[in-house]
């Protein structure tokens, strides 16, 4: 009982901030957020990429695929081309597309903006669908080696690849 009249009878005071230093405060911790969770992301990208490549090296991927000889060869043939072929894509949507945005914003004098979805909007479609096929045929080609680890490989090689831009310093 002596404990709480104690508390009661202590009034604990803060000093209440001005609203400059609520906006400074606010602005801190946000960008405290905001600095933890880019530490976080990259965190998350590092480990996806080491478990590719641990997985790459430890399952001795690149030889199995170019000299066992269990391989489907022309799976394997059309997951290179279905590769190939979205590489392109890509490049021509990050490449091309921009370095013609800036020739016409120079031609024109003002920004002029080319949005990729209006100027060719099946390209990422076609992407996908060519995707789902280089998923497909690359299982095909090396399900006769390496089983039923051969989907999960391939989920963790394409997380692994795709968090791999988020250390390509115009992407990520």
């Amino acid at each position: 009982f002596k404990n709480r009249t104690m508390a009661v009878n202590q009034v604990r005071y803060r000093r209440v901030s001005t609203n400059e230093n609520a906006a400074d405060e606010g602005e801190k911790k946000k960008q405290r957020a905001e600095l933890i969770e880019k530490i976080v992301t990259k965190l998350q990208a590092v480990f996806w990429i080491a478990t590719s490549t641990a997985l790459i090296y430890f399952t001795d991927l690149p030889k199995r695929v170019m000299e066992d000889s269990r391989i489907n060869r022309l799976a394997l043939n059309v997951a290179i081309i279905c590769l190939a072929i979205n590489t392109v894509i890509m490049c021509y949507l990050t490449i091309w597309v921009p370095y013609q945005e800036r020739l016409l914003s120079k031609r024109l004098g003002k920004h002029k903006k080319l949005d990729w979805e209006v100027y060719c909007p099946r390209m990422i479609p076609t992407m996908t669908v060519i995707g789902l096929l280089f998923f497909f045929s690359t299982a095909k080609a090396i399900w006769p080696v390496y089983g039923l680890l051969t989907p999960i490989m391939l989920l963790v090689l394409f997380v692994g690849f795709i968090f791999l831009t988020h250390f390509i310093p115009w992407i990520g």
